[in-house]
C-alpha cells in the first residue's frame, strides 16, 4: 500500500493505523466543474430514443385492426400458432378453422366450379329446349299425318257422289237429290276444313325448322367469330368466303354443297386448305421467277454471250418499260 510505504520500519503498528485512519479522514479533493458536467446525464437522447420509437411501424396487429380492414366480424377469426389468420367454420354443426389462403384457393375454385356448373346448366338447358322443340314438332306432324288421312278418307266418299246423274236423279227422285246434294256438301266442307288445318300445322312446323336453323347459324356465326376474329370486318369476312368458295369448286364440291356449309369447324377446314394452297402458289411462283431470272455478271465482263444477253434485256426495258425488266437489266448489267 501508498500507506505502508511512508513509514519507516521503526514505526509500532499502533502508529501505522494511526495513519492510516488519518488518511480516511482527510476532506476529499473538489471536483473540477469540467468533469460535473461531463458525467451530468442530459435528456436530449432520451428524447430522441422515445421519437423513434413513436415512428417505428408496430409489428404486431391487434385481431379487431385486421377483422376491420377485412370488413369482417372478429369473432369469425382466429390465429393460429404460426401467425397466420384463420377463419372459423362451421360445417354440418361440426365446427373448424380454415386459413386465409386456403380460404382464397378455395373460393377460386368455387368460382371456376361455379362457371363450369353454369356453361354445362345452359348447354343442358339448349339440349332441353331442342328436345321439347322437336317433341312438339313430332306431335304436329303425327297430328299432320292423322289430318291427311281423315282428308282422303273425305276425299274417297266425295268420289262416290261424282258417279252420280243429277239430272236424272232430281227427275226421278228430286227428295233424295236434295238430300245427297247436302251429304256432298257437308263432305266438301269438311274436307276444306281439314286442308286447311293440314296447311297451318305444316307453316307451324316450317316456321319452327326455321327459327332452329336461324339460332343454329348464329351460333356457327359466333363460333367462327371467335375462332376468326378478322372476320368481324364485313369486307375481310366476304372476301375470304368468296376465296373458300372458288377454291372449293376447283376441289369438286357443287354450288348446293357450298351454300349448305354451316357448321364452323368445317368451314375452318376449307379456310386453312384455301390459305395453304394459296400459299403453295406463292412459293411456286417465286421460286420459277427466281430460276427465270438472267444470269448475274460481274462488273465490267465483255463476253460477247453476255453482252447480247443484256441487249436484249435492254432493248425489253426501251420497249414495254415493265419494272421486271428493268430489274432484270440491273441484274444483267451488274449494276445492283
Amino acid at each position: 500500500m501508498e500507506q505502508d510505504s511512508t513509514l519507516s520500519e521503526g514505526e509500532s503498528t499502533l502508529d501505522r493505523l494511526e495513519a492510516l485512519l488519518s488518511a480516511d479522514d482527510a476532506p476529499n479533493e473538489p471536483t473540477p466543474p469540467e468533469a460535473k458536467e461531463a458525467d451530468a446525464p442530459t435528456d436530449e437522447p432520451d428524447e430522441v430514443d422515445a421519437k423513434d420509437e413513436d415512428e417505428e411501424t408496430p409489428n404486431e396487429y391487434q385481431l379487431a385492426d385486421v377483422a376491420k380492414l377485412l370488413g369482417a366480424d372478429e369473432s369469425s377469426l382466429d390465429v393460429d400458432e404460426d401467425g397466420s389468420i384463420t377463419i372459423k367454420t362451421k360445417i354440418d354443426g361440426e365446427e373448424g378453422k380454415v386459413k386465409f389462403s386456403e380460404l382464397v384457393k378455395s373460393y377460386q375454385l368455387k368460382g371456376f366450379a361455379e362457371k363450369t356448373v353454369r356453361e354445362a346448366a345452359e348447354t343442358r338447358k339448349q339440349a332441353n329446349e331442342y328436345a321439347a322443340q322437336v317433341q312438339q314438332q313430332t306431335q304436329v306432324q303425327q297430328v299432320v299425318i292423322s289430318q291427311i288421312a281423315e282428308a282422303k278418307a273425305i276425299e274417297t266418299e266425295l268420289a262416290q257422289y261424282q258417279s252420280i246423274n243429277w239430272q236424272q236423279l232430281i227427275d226421278s227422285d228430286p227428295v233424295q237429290a236434295m238430300k245427297l246434294e247436302r251429304q256432298m256438301r257437308d263432305l266438301q266442307g269438311k274436307h276444306g276444313q281439314k286442308v286447311n288445318e293440314i296447311q297451318q300445322a305444316q307453316q307451324y312446323v316450317q316456321q319452327q325448322q326455321q327459327q332452329q336453323s336461324a339460332a343454329s347459324l348464329e351460333s356457327e356465326r359466333q363460333a367462327l367469330l371467335q375462332a376468326v376474329p378478322e372476320w368481324s370486318s364485313e369486307a375481310t369476312a366476304s372476301k375470304e368466303k368468296q376465296l373458300i368458295a372458288a377454291d372449293l369448286k376447283t376441289r369438286g364440291y357443287s354450288e348446293r354443297e357450298i351454300q349448305g356449309l354451316s357448321d364452323h369447324k368445317a368451314v375452318l377446314l376449307a379456310r386453312d386448305a384455301m390459305l395453304y394452297r394459296q400459299q403453295k402458289a406463292a412459293n411456286q411462283t417465286a421460286e420459277k421467277q427466281v430460276r427465270q431470272a438472267p444470269k448475274i455478271i460481274k462488273p465490267g465482263s465483255t463476253g460477247a454471250k453476255n453482252t447480247n444477253a443484256i441487249q436484249k434485256i435492254h432493248n425489253e426495258v426501251k420497249r414495254t418499260g415493265s419494272r421486271q425488266s428493268v430489274v432484270d437489266f440491273l441484274l444483267a448489267s451488274g449494276k445492283v
